[in-house]
């Protein structure tokens, strides 16, 4: 009888990052299970077309697809005129189901604490729910920010303690959530999955420039992956400005310089709140006119590997995307990152990045330009062995990856 896993987390949103981690672990799950194991996705927005691309089932999670429909409600099911239909669908689900995976991702977060509102107060409800059909659950690479609320400590603990395994993608969200006052069960920390994601064959990134009308490059290009902050108007248009005249002062450098922006998420549904390539319009517009002809636009929407290949042609890469600084560094491509959450900083010590090339969230353009001319000024021979190092770093995670779908395998039922 073939295996049925149900797999929760930020899936049918565009994010190259977080479908990175699904194509890893129902690779090696078919590998270590049987090509015959079925995958059901539990997603915001079911898509046919994002289940023949990654081979699985996909059905509604219990989110409401935008969050215009979900403004003063609880997750679908919760509310006091729900139908009781949504939560009973789950259930069937989950008793047809050999082991539930919740993530990859950071959902030990407070984004939208509330009664049964956001991604953690999401996972809780599927752990309590998988209980009640004795569904084993496995916390998949998942990441921690900084927790206050009394609230989300109690439901972070509760679900790690009732979870069958639990795995981390860096050293620090264990501490962060301990640091908080949370008790962890037994815990492993493995790599990001991203870094056993397979690679696009050589050469694709010529053909992806061709489809996207871009030239490949004469000199130094910049690599730029930038996300939206949720900010207030304010403080977003000095983002906005400030990404701005970095790129210009990149492209102002050297007349043989460009850049390239590549979106690491294309989730429309929401607009510039969740569309990079939004994000990198408003920045382009910014720029010096006599400079466009040298700034480049991803506009399609690719699939994790063909994303990563846009950074094989860079020179360096400016980074305010975890997976844009992992998929640059997969490419052997310096990286500026900023670390704009725990687990960024946890991703660039896991491979041993030097420090001067990890940015506080504040950083003003002058030191984001001073590492990136570092980067470029930086000796080839100098720069090779850093890589280097950094690369054989990335082969170790790689091969840990496999212990993921090893470590389900041991738990489902």
């Amino acid at each position: 009888m073939p295996k049925h896993i149900v797999i929760s987390g930020a899936y049918t949103i565009s994010s190259a990052g977080d479908d990175a981690g699904l194509i890893v672990l129902t690779q090696h799950l078919r590998e270590q299970v049987g090509n015959d194991t079925r995958f059901t996705v539990l997603a915001r927005h079911p898509s046919r077309q994002f289940a023949q691309q990654y081979k699985v089932c996909v059905e509604p999670n219990l989110e409401y697809p935008s969050r215009a429909e979900s403004a003063g409600r609880s997750l679908r099911g919760c509310n006091p005129d729900d139908s009781p239909a949504e939560m009973e669908r789950i259930l069937r689900l989950f008793a047809s189901a050999d082991l539930l995976v919740l993530g990859a991702g950071n959902f030990l977060n407070e984004n939208s604490i509330g009664f049964m509102r956001g991604m953690l107060a999401r996972f809780c409800l599927k752990t309590w729910l998988a209980d009640w059909v004795g569904l084993p659950v496995m916390l998949y690479g998942l990441s921690a920010s900084p927790l206050s609320q009394p609230y989300a400590c109690r439901a972070a603990e509760w679900m790690l303690r009732r979870a069958a395994a639990v795995t981390f993608r860096e050293h620090a969200s264990p501490e962060i959530l301990q640091a908080a006052g949370v008790r962890l069960p037994a815990y492993q920390v493995l790599p990001d999955p991203v870094f056993g994601m397979p690679k696009a064959p050589p050469g694709r990134e010529l053909e992806l420039l061709r489809q996207e009308a871009m030239p490949a490059p004469c000199g130094p290009r910049l690599a730029v992956a930038l996300r939206p902050t949720g900010w207030p108007d304010d403080r977003n248009r000095a983002y906005l400005a400030l990404m701005a005249t970095c790129v210009e002062r990149w492209l102002a450098a050297d007349s043989t310089r460009d850049a390239i922006f590549i979106p690491q998420c294309t989730y429309a549904v929401e607009g510039v709140a969740t569309d990079d390539r939004l994000v990198a319009e408003a920045v382009a517009s910014l720029v010096s006119p006599r400079l466009q002809s040298r700034l480049h636009r991803v506009r399609g929407s690719w699939s994790p590997p063909d994303t990563e290949c846009f950074y094989r042609t860079a020179t360096a890469a400016f980074t305010i995307r975890l997976h844009g600084a992992a998929f640059a560094l997969r490419c052997g491509v310096p990286v500026a990152a900023v670390a704009y959450e725990p687990k960024v900083s946890g991703m660039l010590d896991s491979v041993a990045c030097p420090d001067s090339w990890r940015l506080p969230l504040n950083a003003s353009a002058d030191r984001i330009c001073a590492v990136l001319d570092s980067i470029v000024k930086t000796p080839e021979s100098v720069m090779g062995s850093i890589m280097g190092s950094i690369q054989a770093r990335i082969a170790e995670h790689a091969r840990l990856i496999p212990q993921y779908a090893a470590i389900a395998r041991g738990v489902m039922r």
